[in-house]
């Protein structure tokens, strides 16, 4: 069956799907988030490595003392010579259970031993100067997340300007939407009242009336004819 006026009224607004906007915002919001988070991580890195390198320049070449630096003693080459020189000092103890000190393997266990200690010693003493290079890396890294920040900061700002603006029309729409329902509701109750849903298109402008004389036949004209 047709459907009626006020059906196809209440269809004329439909809800629209998420806009680029509202699917972006919460995209947006977690990558500036990320950043921030990112750009912590590296000034806390970068000031770690700061004050290590200041103590650096006060040690001097305590060897002994650097290694309480962090950024020192986790070094990779660091660690791999201190595991070296604590593997070398097993096999010293190992050896000194059984033999006496001047048993060849104890001469060269404690030759390999004093080898160790001199690389360590020259890995710890390169420590300030590849130290200095981290830093300068770390400034950049921490400089370059910053203007990255920045530039996430800017377009997040523009993105909630535009979503306020959206908002706006959002609560637009919503309001025609109300008087949109609001009038389609009042034309049903007016239906209901009048009883007839389905109106028709034709109206009656003046009643019929019946004809004083009959139409045929036209005695009049037959006999003008018959002359």
């Amino acid at each position: 069956s047709p459907t009626s006026p006020a059906r196809r009224r209440s269809g004329a607004i439909t809800s629209a799907r998420p806009t680029a906007i509202e699917r972006r915002a919460p995209i947006g919001t977690e990558e500036f988030k990320t950043l921030s988070e990112r750009r912590s991580a590296a000034t806390d890195e970068r000031r770690d490595m700061e004050r290590d390198f200041e103590m650096t320049r006060r040690v001097g070449g305590k060897v002994e003392e650097l290694l309480t630096l962090s950024s020192i003693s986790r070094a990779p080459e660091v660690v791999a010579l201190k595991e070296k020189l604590q593997a070398q000092q097993a096999t010293l103890a190992n050896h000194q259970l059984r033999y006496k000190e001047l048993h060849p393997a104890m001469i060269q266990a404690r030759a390999e031993l004093a080898s160790i200690r001199q690389q360590l010693d020259a890995e710890v003493l390169k420590a300030p100067l590849r130290l200095s290079q981290q830093l300068q890396a770390a400034i950049e890294k921490e400089r370059g997340l910053e203007l990255a920040l920045k530039e996430q900061e800017k377009k997040l700002s523009l993105l909630n300007s535009q979503r306020s603006g959206f908002e706006h029309l959002q609560a637009d729409v919503a309001l025609h939407r109300k008087l949109h329902d609001a009038v389609i509701q009042r034309l049903r109750e007016l239906d209901i009242v009048s009883g007839n849903k389905n109106k028709s298109e034709v109206r009656i402008i003046e009643a019929a009336s019946l004809p004083e004389f009959p139409i045929r036949p036209n005695k009049k004209m037959i006999l003008i004819y018959s002359l």
